[in-house]
């Protein structure tokens, strides 16, 4: 079970049934329930893959000349802040 851990610590992307797939190739039998619930235990959490678009060459160059651009400014003169969103007397009502 101890290759389990690994494999999930070296691949983020690794599903249980990959791991159960390269056990068992590795002559370990076990389930795929097996696998899950070790790596729950061991405080591994299961999430679904977030599909976003990486950036691409345009959105490096456009950042990169914005960093240029901003490289001497006097961030002094900025106020950063945390932004959380409440809303107040929510109605219950689903619409489309």
């Amino acid at each position: 079970m101890y290759g389990c851990y690994i494999m999930a610590e070296k691949e983020h992307n690794i599903t249980a049934i990959q791991i159960q797939e390269k056990m068992e190739e590795r002559g370990v039998g076990l389930s795929v329930e097996t696998v899950r619930r070790r790596l729950r235990k061991s405080g591994g959490k299961f999430s679904n893959e977030i599909s976003k678009p990486l950036l691409k060459e345009d959105h490096r160059k456009k950042r990169l000349q914005w960093a240029k651009k901003h490289k001497n400014f006097d961030w002094n003169r900025v106020v950063f802040t945390d932004e959380s969103t409440f809303q107040l007397y929510t109605s219950k009502k689903k619409v489309w």
